[in-house]
């Protein structure tokens, strides 16, 4: 699994507060946010184009992921777009994940 960049995470968080996502789901977005780029990186779609979050959507529903899970996914997805358009930084190779990212990751 894929650790998201410090400065996508901390714009990511920031965004989640701003749009007021209740705070007992921000690891949900989180969550669906490291899934969806590495479900891209997996499966080899462009993370930036916005019809590779319906393969996502659609991997889910194979999943058998409810309905509720697959509006979060979707949600998490059109915030990381958000940003992009933003100009956030989205690199995720090569980064120092937040100091206790990992405990926080490891909980999910």
């Amino acid at each position: 699994m894929i650790i998201i960049h410090l400065g996508l995470l901390l714009r990511f968080n920031t965004l989640l507060v701003e749009k007021s996502i209740l705070g007992s789901h921000h690891n949900h977005y989180r969550k669906w946010l490291r899934y969806y780029l590495d479900f891209c990186r997996k499966y080899h779609f462009q993370e930036l184009q916005q019809e590779s979050l319906l393969h996502f959507i659609k991997k889910l529903q194979g999943k058998n992921q409810t309905q509720e899970q697959q509006k979060q996914a979707a949600h998490a997805g059109a915030l990381y777009y958000e940003l992009v358009k933003s100009g956030a930084e989205i690199a995720n190779e090569d980064s120092q994940p937040q100091a206790g990212y990992h405990q926080e990751r490891d909980r999910l």
